[in-house]
């Protein structure tokens, strides 16, 4: 393999995006599971790869899969589908063997080729200690971050539904008051997500300005397919091109109006980020920090 990249988020800043569109390219490897959580779980606040976690994978994958099989298939592309089940169960086995060591996560990226990029998309690896960055940076001799950074009160309120979303609350915690919901993003600790010049600080320790790309998540929206092209000259490859689907939004949020109230709960805690950020030289960065400002 060329190298390992991490796209360590933000969360809700279009790294799923990025993913659906450098999957297709050949200069990539993706493993099955766009997310491993490996560093957060050695060096972040708990452990996102138990045993249970990790078998729960495995049988998600075996059911999902197993829907491709409710007709009969004709011979030849029964037997496509069933090898790609066979290497991607093969994939899976590993996985939720253990134990989750460093050999093991090595392991996972087996089958990529000399000449492809391995690619680890958990958005969770911004939350990692120092002591994990460094460990992050040694892991290969060619270790490239991709950073993606959004308005942090959009990204925020995104967090907010996407993860009442996930637990199946969704209803209930747009039901609750102004600081029911402010508590509710404490107890998930939904805002560091988004605390970006903190996160810069931990990984300009570390790493060289220039293994790391930072994207406005606007950028995306507007002009994706200079996204790609900011993305293959920073890796060396040719531009990805990506999806018919590029300007597609993916993984969103549910479509509910933003409640400033509660984002401007956590607005001086942001404006604090921001002047930090200010200082890596990420332009948006300003005029975030000018609105939110005004604002409070």
């Amino acid at each position: 393999m060329k190298g390992i990249v991490h796209c360590i988020g933000a969360a809700k800043a279009g790294t799923t995006w990025l993913f659906s569109q450098l999957s297709t390219s050949r200069d990539f490897y993706f493993t099955p599971e766009k997310e491993i959580h490996y560093y957060f779980t050695r060096y972040g606040d708990f452990n996102r790869l138990t045993t249970s976690d990790r078998f729960t994978k495995l049988k998600w994958f075996v059911e999902k899969s197993s829907i491709n099989y409710r007709h009969p298939q004709p011979e030849p592309e029964f037997y496509r589908n069933f090898y790609l089940f066979q290497k991607n169960l093969d994939w899976y086995l590993n996985f939720s063997r253990g134990p989750v060591t460093d050999s093991w996560y090595r392991s996972l990226f087996k089958d990529a080729e000399a000449n492809q990029w391995v690619c680890d998309f958990s958005p969770s690896t911004s939350k990692i200690s120092v002591i994990g960055m460094r460990a992050l940076r040694e892991s290969d001799e060619n270790v490239k971050i991709i950073y993606m950074l959004r308005d942090p009160i959009d990204r925020l309120w995104s967090h907010i539904k996407f993860h009442a979303t996930w637990i199946g609350k969704l209803e209930e915690v747009m039901a609750m008051t102004t600081s029911e919901k402010v508590n509710f993003v404490n107890k998930f600790d939904l805002l560091s997500d988004g605390m970006y010049g903190i996160i810069l600080q931990k990984l300009y320790e570390v790493f060289s300005p220039e293994d790391i790309l930072l994207i406005d998540f606007e950028k995306v929206k507007s002009d994706p397919h200079s996204v790609l092209l900011d993305v293959g000259n920073f890796l060396n490859v040719e531009k990805p091109k990506g999806t018919m689907e590029i300007s597609q939004a993916v993984n969103t949020s549910a479509p509910k109006p933003i409640e400033n109230d509660v984002c401007m709960s956590f607005g001086h805690k942001i404006c604090k980020d921001l002047d930090i950020l200010q200082g890596y030289g990420f332009r948006p960065a300003a005029e975030w920090y000018k609105r939110l400002h005004d604002a409070l």
